[in-house]
């Protein structure tokens, strides 16, 4: 495993009581040189295929749902677990304290079969599509976002955080 980091949205979070958990399995896809992301339009970002693991899933069958909804292509092998983001916020829910997300990285390698994405309303709000993209450029993209304020997700600080936890071990990425 290659990074376990820790996000915190908010300052002075009261990481006491009682935490709405969420568990969340996210591909990292890469091959000759790229890596396969879900780009949105709309927020001019990339971000990792993956995303909540449902009722009765596996690991496994999140990671297999996530990818063929978000970017169209079906898994061939999961691999190594790259690594894990915890993000702590205020919770949405008022029965909860805090919100905590676990997002778990793994190493994905994908059929060359490209089918249909299958994406949730807010995916195609925000005009989800699957795009291939050199590492620099997938992290430039989204500092620059960040840098601009403008339509920045929830989720883009996770994601430029894992890539350049990639980027400081592009041997291991190389050699998968």
């Amino acid at each position: 495993m290659i990074f376990n980091k820790e996000i915190f949205h908010k300052d002075n979070l009261l990481l006491t009581g009682k935490p709405f958990v969420r568990n969340a399995y996210r591909a990292v896809i890469f091959d000759s040189g790229k890596l396969l992301m879900v780009y949105s339009v709309v927020n001019k970002e990339v971000k990792f295929p993956g995303g909540g693991k449902e009722p009765g899933e596996s690991v496994i069958d999140t990671i297999i749902r996530e990818v063929k909804e978000e970017v169209g292509y079906s898994i061939k092998q999961i691999h190594d677990k790259v690594g894990i983001i915890t993000e702590y916020n205020i919770a949405q829910e008022t029965q909860y304290d805090f919100f905590k997300m676990i997002s778990e990285y793994y190493f994905v390698k994908i059929d060359q079969d490209l089918h249909l994405q299958e994406l949730d309303d807010y995916e195609e709000k925000l005009k989800f599509e699957p795009k291939w993209i050199n590492i620099n450029d997938a992290y430039e993209l989204n500092i620059k976002t960040i840098e601009n304020n403008i339509n920045v997700s929830s989720w883009i600080r996770r994601e430029t955080l894992v890539l350049e936890e990639l980027l400081n071990n592009r041997n291991i990425l190389e050699n998968m």
